[in-house]
């Protein structure tokens, strides 16, 4: 999780809706990190399961079973079992395991903080069907798992069907992770994906108030600050302070409370309620603020 420690300051020009953009987003893309994702090299010969050693860019471990040999796979009529097509929608080319099974490893390092996604095709080759313990899967340098996503089929499933399994908007910090492709021995595998964006936080302030100008003195003003996180992080420890212009204390936000709380659901948290912090705000997410002031007949006689 990336946090952003964030210190609102607005000026109140008067008692009109005001907006304000915390200038600390930058315009990012998402960026393929994977090389060879979809195992078309080293290219195969014109058919056939064709044995390798290796495989450029990928390192071949023999967990969790056995991982020798391993295949570049081109199917033909002849191979009655084997998909004829794949998801890269030219090549026909994929990769299995031929023997009980085993993982494919990518290492890649983020210089900066993001949000990453994780996918691969899967196919079933042959019998049996009823698979569920393929898995595309990322780990941190600790050897944690981040995130992971399983693919299952039954004998339903006609042979040659491929599934993607995926995971979105996976929060990392910068570091070195490990993007793993782990597969039974009747599984196939095409099209590997790891999608990184870097983190552009950014928060939105809306301003409000429930009274419009003229007022009179004695008077209680009350203000609603509204906060969106309008990046792609989770942002922490949102606070807001009030520059005000009356001639009084200045309001002092506070009651903070989540207002919009998009899925996923509950993840944006507050430990300690009306201390005027919020604690992890989550990109979509909005949560409130209120102060309230009394309007001093020296602010009225100032302002005149």
């Amino acid at each position: 999780m990336v946090g952003v420690a964030s210190f609102l300051r607005f000026f109140q020009l008067s008692l009109q809706v005001l907006f304000f953009l915390v200038a600390i987003a930058q315009t990012v893309s998402a960026a393929e990190v994977l090389i060879n994702r979809s195992f078309e090299l080293p290219l195969a010969p014109s058919n056939g399961n064709n044995f390798y050693a290796t495989i450029p860019n990928w390192t071949l471990l023999p967990t969790p079973n056995v991982a020798t040999p391993a295949n570049i796979v081109v199917p033909t009529a002849a191979y009655a079992n084997n998909p004829q097509s794949t998801p890269t929608g030219g090549g026909r080319q994929y990769f299995d395991f031929n023997s009980a099974g085993g993982t494919a490893r990518q290492t890649v390092t983020f210089a900066t903080g993001g949000i990453v996604s994780i996918s691969a095709w899967f196919s079933v080759r042959d019998f049996p069907q009823n698979l569920n313990n393929g898995l595309v899967r990322l780990l941190n340098s600790s050897n944690v798992v981040v995130a992971s996503a399983p693919v299952a089929f039954t004998t339903a499933d006609p042979i040659g069907t491929w599934k993607q399994a995926i995971a979105n908007g996976i929060t990392v910090p910068a570091g070195t992770y490990r993007f793993d492709i782990v597969m039974d021995n009747y599984h196939n595998v095409d099209l590997a994906s790891l999608d990184f964006s870097a983190a552009a936080p950014a928060l939105l302030l809306t301003k409000t108030s429930d009274k419009v100008a003229p007022v009179t003195a004695g008077e209680i003003v009350t203000y609603t600050f509204l906060v969106k996180n309008t990046g792609n992080v989770p942002v922490n420890n949102v606070t807001i302070a009030d520059v005000h212009n009356g001639l009084g204390t200045a309001p002092a936000p506070g009651n903070e409370t989540l207002f919009i709380d998009v899925a996923p659901l509950g993840t944006s948290t507050n430990t300690v309620a009306n201390n005027n912090v919020w604690n992890v705000l989550q990109p979509g997410d909005s949560i409130k603020f209120f102060a309230t002031y009394v309007v001093k007949q020296s602010d009225i006689d100032y302002r005149q």
